[in-house]
């Protein structure tokens, strides 16, 4: 394929949905609290990452969590308890194309922090993984990809979505693994359905490129149904090479 310049705002990444009994209750866990029987959403308002272009190629970023909100209702802020969560991500370019690209070896980890005590620096990823690990999640593949992107330009700002499956890393030690952990789809816990947007240059060597990024997370799908899911983006990404 021709290469393209493409730029995945992967916070799009964090967020999940859970399946429990028919009566919902809020289940709070190393003090961040969500409903056990919603679709829970991840909003984060603050991204940073590197940008890619060529395939084998790293992406790498990290952010903070603003809001989990389940049905409309909000269950935890930012603050909350005197806790923070974090995110970092990395993924690895499968394939390039006009318009977007495809992704394998997903890794997303959440951490907890002390509110009292965490102060959260946009240019320093490392310091967003020094919390205690809250959740662990690894990319699950589906029709050999784990994550779909695209992107486009709208004036200086770039804008785009992106569509993928996780799965809770049994090897993680997240003190809220077990809760996610719903393998109800092919092994999968979650499915992510994001987009994007103004996403600008802000110079810096490592995260070269800040953004926000609404999340939406629903019940996870059979395989054969997230294959039409995804068939738009991927054909976007193909149709040129």
């Amino acid at each position: 394929m021709k290469n393209m310049k493409t730029f995945l705002t992967t916070g799009a990444l964090l967020a999940a949905s859970l399946t429990g009994s028919a009566n919902a209750a809020v289940i709070t866990v190393d003090g961040v609290s969500f409903d056990d029987n919603a679709e829970a959403g991840f909003v984060s308002s603050r991204i940073y990452e590197n940008g890619v272009s060529l395939v084998g190629e790293t992406l790498v970023g990290h952010g903070t969590i603003e809001t989990i909100s389940n049905d409309g209702d909000t269950t935890w802020v930012s603050g909350d308890n005197n806790t923070e969560l974090t995110f970092t991500f990395s993924y690895t370019v499968s394939s390039v194309g006009v318009g977007g690209a495809e992704f394998t070896d997903g890794v997303v980890t959440f951490y907890r922090h002390d509110a009292d005590t965490f102060a959260f620096d946009w240019e320093d990823g490392a310091n967003s993984a020094t919390g205690t690990e809250w959740l662990n999640f690894v990319g699950h593949e589906i029709s050999g990809a784990e994550l779909t992107g695209t992107t486009s330009t709208i004036g200086t700002n770039l804008v785009g979505s992106a569509l993928g499956l996780l799965s809770v890393d049994g090897s993680g030690s997240g003190s809220a693994n077990s809760y996610f952990d719903t393998n109800t789809a092919d092994g999968a816990d979650t499915l992510f359905v994001s987009s994007f947007g103004t996403a600008q240059a802000v110079g810096n060597a490592n995260y070269n490129l800040a953004g926000t990024a609404s999340l939406s997370f629903k019940t996870v799908p059979e395989p054969a149904s997230f294959a039409m899911l995804a068939l738009g983006g991927l054909a976007m990404i193909t149709r040129r090479k």
